[in-house]
């Protein structure tokens, strides 16, 4: 009996919340009697793959000498209901025809790797949640479970805010030596010229004995794979001789044409790339000679470069290193599967820190080694004290106060000192009257040991706070469909939010009640974890008029009926036909409400075992927490949705017409009943909430089944069908998605159908999109597989 599970394998970094269970399977004679595969730990089903889902390995085949088209490999995710330090046993056991399961026939024990090779979570472990740090670069990816102060060269990167408390250069930063007890770089240190310099004055900010948590990509498993591995020699060379952005024609040449540009931009066919590639060429060109910086990765990576380059360096190893290695780990984090990390601890102790007079200590000198070349330059450096290339923004501490004969003149706070430079030298200064980026009330870095001139941030006054995530601004949408994404924050108004509003000018083009968790916000703003301030939503203005701006404004809708103010504005760009006019159109247009039927077509497929990850967080999203109520899911199939909410404490309950179905539903222990498809065997208002998945489109009489639901349901029903709309974009591509055209497919919905149908039963009705189809319009706008909705009886 051949078997294996290639993954996880023993020690490999995973998730115990969700992870990939990869492998094979070969019964010979009895290989044909397999109806799927299932993975248990004890009584605990972990996850499973049918039949269907099977693929070919011609590395199994060729060992085993199968025929072509033979089927023995799968592939899908298990969960682990309880995240454990602890090692468990991963059973693998096949599901026959006959719906009895074998005894495992092939067992792993696994376990969470052991810190040493987990960096971030040895770093949770070693510092306290107090602990003063910064992470660089984080932008809306920051390492979980820490609470740092951020900082990165821009606020706002590809049209999206992300965490910043002060702009700053990651090679000089505004930070006291010795001061913090942590540091995080994840994904930077290649996207710098010089990155040795920034590795030195990370040790410089660091006091002894903090950590330095650091993820540079492995070119192995990236777009960089093609391209020619950096040596050490080079980066070395590049902190000798100063190396700026100014000097990276060269890198951009390798970033441009030498990296797997399919994988950079997968939208762009073979036909495209070489001109696109010389354009993208020409902007960065251009970019260095306006002496701007470009956002490419210079340099490459692999396990052996990074550690021969940290000895090169003197920074580990040898007699005296700064760093000693706490932990490493590759093709990390789980998941993601493409870095390679370390965490480093700076040598010495706490207890023999000394901290400077002066907050600011990194002179010009320090990080541009080459020496001055014009007077004025001369004339600076003996005049002024050590001048810092940075300003925070949070803190604040330097003030341009004019500019002659290309001279600048910066005064610092609280010390008064004047500073003089070469207002042709970078300075990232924040424009006059400028706040904070964002407000961090009483929070500020902790007072020097000795005296240093730390500035602390002033308390905030309580505000209403939202951001646009999506559309970026000038992104190209189609006004008849597009993604709203966000969060809002109303202090102590926030509880007595009844929607987010969506406008464009007078038009309400888009709104939604549901609101959920932003751990990244909660954690950028210190809020409250209960706080849900996460809004999404899909938008329609089909009034706006093509290749045009569309401005956009969010707004919250209070419980009394009132509206805030503006909270904020964003404008994106609509594209520049209308799919009204195609072929198609008339499932576009709001007038089209009655349900389109088809007789039988092509085929039908099995109850699916795994539900869609995206619509199961959509489902918690809309229930809200649990326990919410009485859920009762209509037409459950096998379950694949109640066995994810059991487990979180709601309290599911399932009905199916179908035998099978309901011979693996007892069989997995889950709560049901099988009913007649025509009635609903439960007193009226007995659930709180009806769930109906991929089962409406199947239903002869849908005004029946619905008039039956909403009596057993009347509060609410959350409903998925596939989404017809699709079928008119994908004229494109004279395309139609395998799923629509099942057999036993009766009905057709558009938003417009399907919303005038649930109003007849539930009059307060939201619809959206969930799960994404792999082909896009040609204007790049996304497209989806199905309709949501959520019928309320009242708001």
């Amino acid at each position: 009996m051949p078997v294996h599970i290639d993954d996880p394998s023993p020690g490999m970094p995973f998730d115990p919340k969700g992870f990939t269970v990869r492998g094979w399977v070969w019964l010979e004679a009895e290989h044909g009697l397999i109806a799927g595969v299932v993975v248990t730990c004890g009584n605990a089903l972990l996850g499973q793959a049918d039949v269907s889902t099977f693929y070919e390995r011609p590395d199994v085949a060729a060992k085993y000498r199968l025929s072509p088209g033979t089927l023995t490999s799968f592939q899908f995710i298990a969960r682990h209901s309880v995240s454990t330090d602890d090692a468990f046993r991963l059973e693998l056991r096949v599901r026959w025809h006959d719906g009895t399961v074998s005894p495992p026939i092939f067992t792993r024990d696994l376990a969470l790797p052991p810190p040493e090779r987990d960096p971030a979570r040895l770093l949770r472990q070693r510092v306290p949640s107090d602990a003063c740090g910064l992470e660089i670069g984080a932008h809306t990816l920051p390492v979980e479970g820490l609470s740092p102060f951020y900082t990165d060269m821009v606020a706002v990167y590809a049209g999206t805010a992300g965490r910043i408390d002060f702009l700053a250069d990651a090679r000089a930063l505004p930070i006291a030596e010795d001061t913090l007890e942590y540091l995080c770089s994840s994904h930077v240190l290649e996207h710098l010229a010089d990155p040795i310099a920034a590795l030195l004055e990370w040790h410089r900010v660091l006091a002894p004995g903090g950590c330095l948590y650091l993820v540079v990509p492995d070119k192995r498993f990236t777009f960089d794979e093609p391209r020619e591995l950096t040596s050490v020699d080079h980066i070395l060379r590049d902190f000798t001789e100063g190396a700026t952005t100014a000097r990276s024609l060269q890198h951009v040449d390798e970033f441009v044409f030498h990296t797997d540009w399919s994988r950079l931009h997968p939208e762009t066919s073979r036909l495209e790339q070489w001109r696109q590639q010389r354009v993208v060429r020409e902007v960065y060109r251009r970019d260095l000679q306006e002496g701007k910086s470009v956002d490419i990765h210079h340099h490459t990576f692999t396990p052996d470069s990074l550690n021969q380059l940290l000895h090169a360096a003197g920074l580990v190893g040898g007699n005296a290193p700064r760093f000693e290695v706490l932990a490493r780990a590759e093709r990390y984090p789980a998941g993601r599967d493409d870095g390679i990390a370390l965490l480093l601890r700076k040598t010495g102790h706490l207890s023999n820190r000394k901290r400077p007079g002066e907050t600011f200590t990194l002179s010009r000198a320090t990080s541009h080694p080459a020496p001055p070349t014009s007077d004025v330059q001369r004339s600076i450096a003996q005049r002024t004290p050590a001048l810092p290339l940075v300003c925070p923004v949070s803190l604040d501490p330097l003030r341009r106060e004019g500019e002659t004969d290309g001279v600048a003149v910066l005064r610092g706070a609280p010390s008064g000192l004047r500073y003089e430079f070469d207002s042709g030298l970078p300075c990232l200064l924040p424009p006059p009257g400028a706040r904070p980026i964002r407000p961090w009330g009483a929070r500020s870095w902790p007072e020097p040991v000795s005296g240093s001139a730390a500035t602390t941030a002033t308390a905030s006054p309580s505000i209403m706070m939202s951001h646009f995530d999506e559309p970026a601004p000038a992104t190209p949408i189609d006004p008849l469909c597009f993604l709203v994404r966000g969060w809002i924050w109303l202090d102590r108004q926030h509880p007595e939010i009844a929607a987010v509003e969506v406008w464009s000018g007078n038009v309400l083009v888009g709104e939604t009640t549901a609101l959920y968790d932003r751990p990244d916000v909660v954690a950028a703003h210190s809020l409250s974890a209960k706080v849900r301030n996460g809004f999404e939503l899909f938008a329609h203005h089909p009034a706006a008029a093509p290749r045009a701006p569309l401005n956009l404004q969010v707004r919250a809708r209070l419980h009394d009926g009132s509206r805030t103010e503006i909270l904020d504005n964003t404008t994106a760009l609509t594209i520049p036909r209308d799919y009204r006019q195609n072929h198609f159109g008339i499932l576009l247009d709001q007038r089209t409400t009655a349900m389109q039927r088809e007789p039988n077509i092509f085929a039908t497929g099995p109850s699916q075992a795994e539900g869609s990850g995206e619509l199961a967080d959509l489902l918690r999203r809309y229930l809200g927490p649990a326990p919410h109520g009485r859920i009762i899911d209509v037409g459950c199939g096998l379950g694949s949705y109640g066995r994810g909410l059991l487990a979180d404490g709601y309290d599911w309950f399932g009905a199916e017409i179908d035998e099978a179905d309901c011979a693996e539903l007892k069989r997995l222990g889950l709560p049901h009943r099988q009913v007649d498809g025509r009635t609903l065997p439960f007193a009226a208002g007995a659930f709180d909430t009806a769930l109906c998945l991929e089962v409406l489109e199947h239903i002869e009489d849908p005004r029946a089944f619905l008039r039956e639901v909403s009596r057993v349901a009347p509060r609410q029903i959350i409903v998925s069908v596939p989404n017809c709309e699709l079928l008119g974009y994908l004229w494109d591509h004279l395309a139609t998605p395998w799923h629509m055209l099942e057999s036993t497919h009766v009905n057709y919905f558009t938003r417009w159908s399907l919303g005038a149908l649930l109003r007849e039963f539930y009059p307060h009705v939201e619809l959206r999109f969930h799960t994404p189809y792999p082909l896009q319009t040609i204007e790049r706008t996304p497209l989806h597989y199905n309709l949501l909705a959520i019928g309320r009886a009242t708001p």
